[in-house]
């Protein structure tokens, strides 16, 4: 089971997976719920804090992500990676693909460059 939680803080959307994993199992139910949230999202911050395991599927919905709002001419960044999935990012080169923070206030504060 996977849930996605949803804020807004001054047009940027927060997606929250609330979930261990993002792997074959769940990721296209994952896709699915993406779908609807990131319609008009420029500004969209994924906060992975629950996600503790992130295999080859999960990181294609991450890279489907990011050109869905890419298309949009937004932007992506992710924020409270678990050690796991940023030793996964750094070992397939994507964390330079991805902006990426240690935390929330730390993305948000980002856009205000």
């Amino acid at each position: 089971m996977i849930e996605l939680s949803q804020v807004l803080h001054d047009g940027i959307n927060e997606l929250t997976p609330r979930t261990k994993s993002l792997d074959a199992s769940n990721v296209a139910v994952f896709k699915d719920m993406l779908r609807d949230r990131i319609k008009d999202s420029p500004c969209l911050l994924m906060n992975l804090e629950h996600v503790e395991f992130l295999d080859s599927s999960g990181l294609g919905a991450l890279i489907w992500m990011l050109r869905e709002i890419e298309a949009q001419a937004g932007k992506v960044k992710l924020c409270n990676l678990q050690k796991p999935v940023v030793m996964l990012l750094e070992v397939v080169r994507m964390h330079r693909v991805f902006d990426i923070y240690s935390n929330k206030s730390e993305a948000i504060k980002s856009w205000g460059k």
